[in-house]
């Protein structure tokens, strides 16, 4: 991997380094080089013991909403489409994850193509200015439907219980095994 000097920061290199910083408190690895710092708690290892343990513990919802198909025909017609939604878009989305982690060196390696050495060659302030405000909205608005997506579903679950009286479906498959 091309080791990263110590450079001034450009918009470029400050806007992925800020999101390292986030990706780090959320529990994703350091893809960064090693000379920059992440926040404390990033390094702490009762912290990286608790993001591996909430990543195995995703790993297994995961496989038990793919497990769930077994016991399809027991569910009423709400939560059958929630099922096939969520089983099918959540292993997509974890392997994503998976993917990252299985190509952390490449993704680096990436990073320091994209924030160094580029730099070097194309040295336009207006191009990059355009282009960390076109990256910062379309990571403002996919951050928004993510949340608002998570926050919708959390809501009609909470409708289902209220109304109906059914129980969360979260909580379907581990009832039913």
């Amino acid at each position: 991997m091309t080791s990263l000097k110590r450079r001034s920061f450009t918009k470029t290199r400050e806007l992925f380094h800020k999101i390292n910083n986030y990706t780090c408190i959320m529990g994703l690895l350091n893809f960064w080089g090693a000379d920059v710092h992440v926040p404390r708690i990033s390094t702490n290892p009762c912290y990286i013991y608790f993001c591996k343990f909430i990543n195995i513990f995703i790993l297994m919802l995961v496989l038990m909403e793919i497990s769930a198909i077994f016991k399809v025909g027991e569910f009423d017609a709400k939560q059958t489409s929630d099922w096939i939604v969520l089983a099918l878009t959540d292993p997509i989305f974890y392997s994503l994850y998976l993917s990252v982690i299985y190509y952390k060196s490449k993704v680096k390696d990436l990073l320091v193509c994209l924030t160094v050495m580029l730099k070097n060659v194309y040295n336009d302030e207006i191009i990059e200015q355009r282009m960390v405000k076109r990256v910062k909205i379309y990571m403002i608005v996919f951050l928004l439907l993510c949340f608002l997506t998570l926050a919708l579903y959390g809501i009609d679950g909470l409708i289902q219980v209220i109304r109906l009286g059914t129980i969360l479906f979260i909580f379907i498959f581990i009832y039913k095994f």
